[in-house]
Parts: C-alpha cells; sequence; structure tokens
C-alpha cells in the first residue's frame, strides 16, 4: 500500500468509526444486534465453542501484549523495520485508551446469559459498556500492523488474505461466544483498522510536514 493511498485509507476508516460509534450510541443497530445474536445461537456446538475460543485467545490481552513485544524485539534486532513496529505499538495504544474511554463512557450492555469461551483469563471488561470489542481492536491492530510492518514484495497479497480470514473468524468468536454484539465488532475492527493504518501514514503525514 502507497502511503498516499495509507493516508486516504486512515481518514476514511477514522470517519467510519465515528459513525458507527454515533449511532451505535443512538441505539440504530440494536435490531441488527439482536438478529445476529438469535441467528447465531442456533449454530452453537460445544466442539466450535473449544475451536472458536481458541482463535479468541490470539486476541486477548495478555497474548496480544506479548505478540507486540515480540514483533517489536525481533525488528530492533534486526536492524529493519524498527519504526514502522514503533508506530504501531503507538497505535496499539491509542486504541486501548480509546477503547476504555468508550466503554466508561457508554452505557452500552453486552449480551446477557454469559460467555461461552471455554477459557477464562480473568476479565477482560472494563466500565459498562460493551462497546467496541477489545479483542478486535487488539486482533485487526496486531495483525494487519503486522502485514503493514513486515509486507512488501510478492506475497503481500497472500499475507493480506491470511490476515482477513483471521480477522473475519475472529470477529464471528465474539458474537458466538456471546461476548460481543455485532456493532461492538464493527466498532472494534474499525478502530483496530485505524491503528493498524497509522504504520504506513504516519510516515506520509511526517514527511509532508517537514516539506
Amino acid at each position: 500500500m502507497s502511503r498516499p493511498s495509507a493516508t486516504r485509507a486512515l481518514a476514511v476508516t477514522v470517519t467510519l468509526f465515528l459513525v458507527c460509534t454515533a449511532i451505535t450510541a443512538a441505539g440504530l443497530l440494536n435490531g441488527l444486534d439482536h438478529d445476529v445474536a438469535s441467528a447465531v445461537r442456533r449454530t452453537t456446538g460445544h466442539a466450535a465453542d473449544v475451536a472458536l475460543s481458541l482463535v479468541a485467545v490470539t486476541a486477548s490481552v495478555r497474548v496480544s501484549l506479548a505478540w507486540l513485544a515480540l514483533l517489536v524485539v525481533a525488528t530492533q534486532l534486526a536492524g529493519r523495520r524498527r519504526r514502522r513496529a514503533l508506530v504501531l505499538a503507538v497505535g496499539f495504544a491509542v486504541g486501548s485508551v480509546i477503547e476504555l474511554l468508550l466503554k466508561v463512557a457508554f452505557d452500552h450492555p453486552g449480551p446477557a446469559g454469559g460467555s461461552r469461551s471455554v477459557f477464562a483469563f480473568g476479565v477482560e471488561q472494563v466500565g459498562r459498556g460493551s462497546f467496541p470489542s477489545g479483542h478486535m481492536i487488539r486482533g485487526t491492530t496486531l495483525a494487519l500492523g503486522t502485514a503493514l510492518v513486515l509486507g512488501g514484495g510478492r506475497r503481500s497479497l497472500a499475507v493480506l488474505l491470511v490476515v482477513a480470514v483471521y480477522v473475519v473468524e475472529l470477529a464471528w468468536t465474539r458474537v458466538y461466544l456471546n461476548e460481543h454484539w455485532a456493532s461492538d465488532v464493527i466498532g472494534g475492527f474499525l478502530l483496530g483498522a485505524a491503528a493498524a493504518l497509522t504504520v504506513a501514514a504516519v510516515p506520509r503525514l511526517s514527511e509532508r510536514a517537514r516539506a
């Protein structure tokens, strides 16, 4: 992705996130949330609970921090893509802060009935709300961000396809495991994508500032 296109993509993604936040706060996605949750409940089963819980673990707080630390350390030791990895770390931190602020600010409870997740790593929910999904923010930020940090060359398309499959699977876990509404997932994806796109967009913006 070229830096000018990354800058435009970042601007569009941030705008969409703000729109999603506004319409979720207004309750305009409540119908969609309940329709999706009702449809998902008809597909549950123990084997799927285990498999999707494993996918969800990859975007838990502890695993995400380990993932990010490994990426930063690896780029520093290799002497390549150092700046990109550090920009991703900043984007990750900013996304986490925004998540916390929105969950405290919005009275947007998650689905009733408790989580179906097989694995428990402590309560990660903060505040009164479930918007946006923290798993989606972290998973999208790190998957797409890692591709942008390490990407380039002939394999870029294949890597982005893997990222897309992972993000879709992670999105499904949030609703399937009864931990988030569809609106939380959409918001988390958009915020995570915005955080990841800073890897490509920020250098371009800094170049313009120096010009």
